[in-house]
């Protein structure tokens, strides 16, 4: 089974599939709702990541 798995054209063929069965499974209130909180999350990351690295740069003075 691994030598049909290894051809580009399979996993080609098994991306375009996923892709077409998730994007005609979501509705556009999924969409939008997945993009605010992966920006949400995001700026948070961004800001904790900051306000850590000023914790420990006092932290180590």
């Amino acid at each position: 089974m691994n030598q049909y798995f290894n051809n580009t054209d399979t996993r080609a063929g098994i991306a375009g599939g996923v892709l077409c069965t998730v994007s005609a499974n979501l509705s556009n209130a999924d969409l939008t709702k997945t993009i605010v909180l992966a920006a949400l999350g995001a700026a948070v990351s961004v800001v904790v990541t900051i306000a850590m690295q000023q914790l420990l740069h006092r932290w180590r003075k």
